[in-house]
């Protein structure tokens, strides 16, 4: 028993380092991305920026639903004044 658990816990430990040492590497290369100022158009900056508003092409958000009053009109909140 001892054995398979030592087998077992090797798998575990290599998984583990691998996942800490692939995260560390793509961090590495957005850090790098991002302090040499790359341009939009880079490929890095572009994966970067995917999450923020989809990928190309695709906008995940319009103005008018972004620009929205934050309660509905038939709301019996009371709204706050805008002086």
């Amino acid at each position: 028993m001892r054995t398979v658990h030592r087998v077992v816990s090797l798998f575990v430990v290599l998984f583990t380092l691998y996942l800490g040492i692939t995260g560390t590497l793509m961090q590495i290369v957005d850090l790098r991305t991002l302090y040499s100022h790359a341009p939009a158009t880079n490929p890095n900056m572009r994966a970067i920026r995917e999450g923020f508003d989809g990928p190309d092409g695709f906008a995940s958000s319009r103005r008018r639903t972004t620009l929205r009053p934050y309660f509905p009109r038939a709301s019996t909140i009371r709204r706050p004044c805008s002086a």
